[in-house]
């Protein structure tokens, strides 16, 4: 992370703002208490719970008052108390805003008993988990003085902190970011359970002759379900923004409003000029057009034919039936559907197949124009399969898409990378995860069956898949090909340095050229690597055996099975049939709001801490869902455990395996090495993914809920693995990169030629050499 901004200075005024509203929370909060102790007949559940948030509420209100009237400059013993009791309060009135939301749910949907064992549990977990954070944070002297960066008056997570923003995260952020996504979902059903009741209700009144017919209204109870949540995100959402610009170490964090009322997020867009260099609008439209024409397809055809699948397989049957004048059997049916869905990664991998081949021959950007006309054709055929009345079009199109997939799915990240600079690699190399995510939501509510997942709409719903293809098609002629393959393998610096102005957005671009060369000089001697080249190469041995045990943990991590139980457990949390959809829409966008998340952090945390806290809580919430689900028959409240166990498994994965493992591919190997390292990844992740869709249905059905612990497994052997074999990347050349990782291989690098040694032997006939010291390299 950058180095802190200075202490942040409070004005008369801004002081006077802060401690006033400190006091009427303290007063409301000493309301809420005393009516609590004064009449017994005010003492239900709902306001319970109520009073245990007014009193995290005080405590933290009390702390902040005394935060702001010290002013600590340093620190020391009662800022770091102010700190965990601010850390502890706070925390803890996220868990009980959450928990009341809950509640609600429970009692007005569900309509299940709610007895003191969910209150017991409400408290362990809404003052537990805050304590213990805040525990294991003073402990480790993580609390201490911070220059009120994030929020005014705190003594939070100590700036000499090396880890400082994983802190900050375990330390409010992550539970804050949680609530903005829950609370909105809780009460969105809530208040759809309420419309239903009263439209059901309506039924029932009398109508009086000539009476105007009955009209709903939204009562006073209606509308504060709606600005329940609402109020809590306005009243949050601008310490959150503080943190982000934080992380981006902007001035804008200082701003007088700011600090007040923690900003106008007008100004993060000056975070990106404190960096070495900035985003240009060019390197954005490229990111933009590459993502969404590309990688937007991959998404949105692995979730497609979801939610038309019972309309899709009763037109096979009547096409068969048309056919031939008998029905189609039940086990001919699934023989058909199993490959409609088989289909589309087999065809991914057969796709990274064409990897090296394509971006050698045809450059990065024509290997994406070139992938554009499978994607316009599988269109073409999968939306007048109906109307030409053959299945089997949408079987063959399914395979084309696939085919698409494995290439853009692999180019894409390989083209962002190599045009990025270094200090925005990590940030550009997650944009093609991110147009995943969002290709798979538009997929989600496109196919809801009020829009076009019905029996009319899903062949317009399989057709639209060509239309971000037409777009790209269209437009990325006029932007410029990699750099690094104009100069390193066609050897032309004039386009080079031509495309690099264009993209930097300035005339100096010698320095980046310079290192182009030393990356050429490097490997001139290996020529192009092949797949069994790289695969007997020592020099590359660890990189390889990284990207092939990064891809497996990502596809074998368990993220097919937590969707396939998905449905089931909000089905058995109460949540109707007819509603589930909207449900799975909701996990979409959580997938998307964290994987836009990684974007911004990535550059701060770096690529191993996204990793490891990623396959971290991966891990935890396959174990604890395990537990969850074989429980929740005999404990009423397991069901809502594992809807967490769901939520949390989709943030960490949207933060870490999902998008940073294509973005170490691009950084662990040089030019010469980098298609063939995307073709072996690209086939590992295709064939994990086309093995765990085979797979996974025989090792429910064997072992049930008990298979989440082979991938809790597969999830702690990864993380292992990144923490003590994986090095960091942030803000590395490549050449950096390429010498971390000749330690590990036991290779030198000779500083005056820059030339890979292998001891024994490489492609291309380097010669052979024994290392005398490891102070050589």
């Amino acid at each position: 992370m950058p180095a802190p901004l200075p202490p942040t200075e409070l004005l008369g005024s801004e002081r006077a703002v802060v401690l006033v509203s400190c006091v009427l929370s303290c007063v409301g909060s000493s309301l809420l208490l005393c009516s609590h102790a004064l009449w017994p007949e005010l003492r239900t559940r709902p306001r319970q719970l109520l009073l245990y948030l007014s009193l995290a509420d005080l405590l933290s209100a009390l702390s902040y008052f005394y935060g702001v009237l010290q002013d600590f400059d340093r620190t020391s013993w009662d800022c770091v108390l102010q700190g965990a009791l601010s850390t502890f309060a706070n925390t803890s009135s996220f868990f009980w805003t959450m928990a009341i939301a809950l509640y609600l749910y429970l009692t007005i949907v569900r309509g299940s008993p709610t007895g003191t064992g969910l209150l017991c549990c409400f408290h362990a977990v809404s003052w537990g988990v805050p304590l213990g954070i805040t525990v294991a944070a003073v402990a480790l002297k993580k609390i201490g003085y911070d220059a009120s960066n994030v929020s005014v008056g705190w003594c939070w997570v100590n700036l000499d902190a090396e880890d400082r923003v994983l802190w900050m995260l375990l330390t409010g952020k992550v539970w804050e970011i949680l609530a903005y996504v829950t609370l909105p979902v809780l009460y969105i059903l809530i208040k759809k359970h309420i419309s239903r009741a009263h439209a059901a209700l309506s039924e029932y009144r009398p109508i009086l002759s000539g009476a105007p017919a009955f009209q709903p209204r939204t009562s006073i109870a209606d509308k504060k379900l709606i600005l329940i949540p609402v109020i809590f995100i306005f009243l949050r959402i601008w310490s959150t923004v503080r943190f982000i610009l934080t992380l981006c170490n902007s001035p804008a964090v200082q701003n007088s409003v700011l600090v007040v009322l923690h900003s106008t997020i007008n100004q993060a867009l000056d975070c990106s000029e404190h960096s070495h260099k900035k985003m240009t609008i060019l390197l954005a439209l490229v990111a933009l057009i590459s993502g969404f024409g590309s990688s937007f397809q991959y998404g949105y055809n692995v979730s497609v034919i979801n939610s038309p699948a019972p309309y899709m397989q009763d037109f096979y049957n009547q096409t068969y039936l048309e056919r031939t004048g008998v029905p189609m059997n039940s086990g001919f049916q699934t023989l058909l559907w199993s490959l409609t869905v088989s289909m589309f990664p087999l065809g991914g991998f057969f796709g990274s197949l064409l990897v090296w081949p394509m971006v050698n021959n045809c450059g990065r950007k024509g290997t994406l124009l070139i992938n554009n006309l499978f994607s316009i054709a599988a269109a073409i055929l999968m939306g007048t399969s109906e109307l030409a009345k053959t299945f089997e079009a949408i079987i063959l199109s399914r395979f084309i898409m696939g085919i698409y997939a494995g290439l853009a799915s692999n180019v894409v990240p390989m083209f962002l990378g190599e045009m990025s600079p270094r200090n925005l690699r990590g940030a550009i190399g997650i944009v093609p995860q991110l147009f995943i995510t969002v290709g798979i939501l538009v997929a989600q509510i496109l196919g809801l069956n009020s829009i076009l997942g019905n029996a009319e709409g899903w062949p317009v719903l399989l057709g639209l898949t060509g239309i971000p293809s037409l777009i790209q098609l269209l437009t990325l002629p006029f932007f410029p090909e990699s750099p690094r393959y104009l100069l390193l393998q066609k050897g032309n610096e004039e386009q080079a340095r031509r495309a690099l102005r264009r993209l930097r957005g300035w005339d100096d671009v010698d320095d980046e050229i310079e290192e182009m060369f030393q990356e050429g000089q490097s490997e001139k001697e290996e020529g192009q690597f092949s797949v069994l080249s790289l695969c007997t190469f020592r020099g590359l041995r660890w990189q390889l055996i990284s990207i092939i045990v990064m891809m497996m943990g990502q596809q074998l991590s368990g993220v097919n099975g937590v969707f396939y139980y998905a449905d089931r457990i909000f089905e058995s949390a109460g949540v109707p049939s007819n509603s589930i959809q909207y449900v799975t829409v909701s996990i979409g966008a959580i997938n998307v709001v964290m994987t836009s998340l990684a974007v911004f952090i990535v550059e701060s945390l770096g690529r191993r801490i996204l990793l490891l806290a990623g396959f971290a809580l991966c891990c935890a919430s396959c174990a604890v869902l395990t537990l969850a689900l074989n429980l929740q028959t005999t404990v009423s409240w397991m069901s809502y455990l594992s809807i967490a166990c769901v939520i949390v498994y989709i943030i960490g994965h949207a933060v870490g395996p999902s998008p940073v493992p294509s973005v170490m591919i691009t950084e662990m190997f040089l030019q010469s090495s980098r298609p063939a390292a995307f073709m072996v990844g690209g086939s590992v992740h295709w064939l994990s993914n086309f093995t765990v869709g085979l797979v996974f249905l025989y090792m429910e059905a064997g072992l049930g809920p008990y298979s989440f612990l082979i991938f809790c497994a597969i999830c702690l052997a990864t993380a292992l693995y990144i923490f003590f074999i994986v090095p960091e990347t942030k803000n590395k050349t490549f050449m950096e990169i390429n010498r971390i990782m000749a330690k590990r291989n036991k290779v030198e690098i000779q500083e005056n030629k820059e030339e890979l040694k292998d001891f024994r032997t490489a492609p291309g006939g380097l010669v052979e050499r024994t290392m005398s010291s490891s102070s050589q390299l």
